[in-house]
């Protein structure tokens, strides 16, 4: 008796893996912010900009590493108010072979817009 095993071959495009390299705050408002901190929980990361004048931001550049969308929270003061966000993470809309940089906006509301860029 005698068995016949058939067998195929599967092609399959494998996209890397998102990866992260750099972080960049833009203040949108019309005020300096201050003591902007933004903390992910899983890593224990901490990255934090003193004062950020209207209209200008705050980066930090740091060794390229896997993007696995943690949760992140982000504080700051805003004129004599103290904000900070729920824990969120940032959906990757638009994967890409080349690290991301993490934008985050705070708009004239004093809300935070979040997004993920291609370097």
């Amino acid at each position: 008796m005698s068995l016949l095993v058939l067998s195929g071959c599967v092609s399959q495009t494998l996209k890397p893996a998102p990866e992260i390299n750099r972080v960049v705050i833009i203040n949108e408002q019309t005020t300096a912010i201050q003591d902007v901190t933004i903390w992910v929980e899983k890593i224990r990361g901490k990255f934090y900009c003193g004062v950020i004048p209207a209209g200008a931001r705050c980066a930090n550049t740091f060794p390229t590493r896997p993007y696995e969308g943690n949760d992140v929270t982000v504080s700051w003061q805003d004129g004599q108010q103290q904000r900070k966000t729920v824990p969120f993470s940032i959906e990757v809309t638009s994967p890409t072979d080349t690290p991301m940089t993490a934008v985050l906006k705070v708009t004239p509301q004093g809300k935070l817009q979040a997004t993920l860029l291609p370097k």
